[in-house]
């Protein structure tokens, strides 16, 4: 479930994460510190977020890039800010590989 946060709720946590914005899009990078806050704010766990995770949300369509060159994204502030944070459920595959070894 995401978390409704005002635009000044949004520009504290900017402050806080010492993030500046361009032309309110972020970069792949800023968006994962956002998204590791925001695990921590919401939910009270302590999870680093990666630029893999942020990609792995453009893969499955929940998260939608700005392309700004061939090898740059950014993404729309109140975005990053409205995607559902959830854990991935169910044990990995490759972990269930390594204990059936």
């Amino acid at each position: 479930m995401a978390v409704l946060y005002t635009p000044e709720e949004i520009q504290q946590v900017l402050r806080e994460l010492r993030i500046k914005p361009i032309d309110g899009m972020v970069t792949t990078y800023e968006a994962a510190r956002i998204l590791s806050w925001r695990a921590k704010a919401e939910q009270g766990v302590v999870h680093e977020y990666t630029v893999s995770a942020v990609r792995q949300h453009v893969k499955m369509g929940n998260l939608k890039p700005v392309p700004v060159s061939i090898r740059f994204n950014r993404y729309k502030l109140e975005d990053v800010f409205d995607l559902n944070l959830a854990p991935k459920r169910g044990v990995r595959q490759d972990e269930e590989m390594e204990e059936a070894a």
